[in-house]
């Protein structure tokens, strides 16, 4: 009895976890289209998003009663900690079942849940289904370098780019005077990086006047990582693993009440 009982706990502790897991690749969920049947949604955007920040997804909905078109939906965003987070707008009607969302990250490090319930068709014709997508939230690395212009001329749109361990990050074009100093400032979202050293180099568009502290077009340095904090499933994992342990503990440690 004590091992089914265990069984069971182990069983539910691990589907616990893996319902919290993100979806993998560079954008949400996708799924395909279909003409008639059921409903079918595809959610086009970052899943990898930085505290605070407001990024554009496309809500693309086919399916539903053949011929009927008319889709709508109704949307809302969940976490934990649910401060700054916001979708826009909540409600949408298209007849193609194209929506343009705007979704604004919360102040903290945790997974969202994109909730969507969608209608399709029209009077006695018509269905519902909820959909969900997965976004995960990280706290950005700040990562601010100095450039100057040692030229006698301004310089307009010059590419300044970040590389983490010789992997192009995101670029930006900035534009300085003659003479002028300013610091380009990157948002780097340091998830599923190791813990460690890693390594961070910015380049500078060949230019000739835009010059780093170094006197190069190129500068390198190395970014220490404690650990993955955002990671906030390895959290759950870890703390699922302690309870299992206790729970282990408790059944086949304790001593049994003596019989009268």
């Amino acid at each position: 009895m004590k091992k089914v009982i265990l069984f069971l706990f182990t069983a539910m502790l691990v589907a616990t976890a893996l319902e919290a897991v993100p979806l993998a690749g560079a954008g949400v969920q996708y799924a395909g289209a279909s003409t008639g049947g059921p409903i079918v949604a595809a959610l086009g955007g970052p899943q990898l998003i930085g505290n605070g920040t407001t990024h554009e997804y496309i809500l693309n909905v086919s399916g539903g009663p053949a011929g009927e078109g008319n889709y709508s939906y109704t949307g809302f965003v969940q976490a934990k900690n649910t401060t700054g987070l916001s979708i826009s707008p909540t409600t949408g009607t298209s007849a193609a079942g194209r929506f343009v969302i705007n979704i604004t990250a919360g102040t903290a490090a945790e997974i969202v849940t994109v909730l969507f319930n969608i209608t399709a068709g029209s009077g006695n014709q018509q269905i519902s289904a909820n959909k969900t997508f997965l976004l995960t939230v990280v706290k950005p690395v700040i990562i601010t370098v100095p450039v100057t212009n040692q030229g006698s001329s301004g310089v307009q749109n010059a590419n300044v780019s970040l590389y983490i361990n010789n992997k192009y990050i995101q670029s930006q074009n900035v534009t300085l005077a003659a003479g002028q100093t300013r610091n380009v400032t990157f948002d780097w979202l340091a998830y599923n990086y190791p813990a460690g050293g890693n390594v961070a180099t910015v380049k500078i568009s060949s230019s000739g006047q835009l010059f780093f502290g170094n006197g190069q077009i190129e500068t390198s340095f190395t970014l220490y990582i404690p650990g993955n904090s955002a990671n906030v499933i390895d959290n759950y994992i870890i703390i699922g693993c302690i309870a299992a342990g206790v729970l282990l503990f408790m059944i086949y440690f304790r001593k049994p009440k003596p019989r009268f």
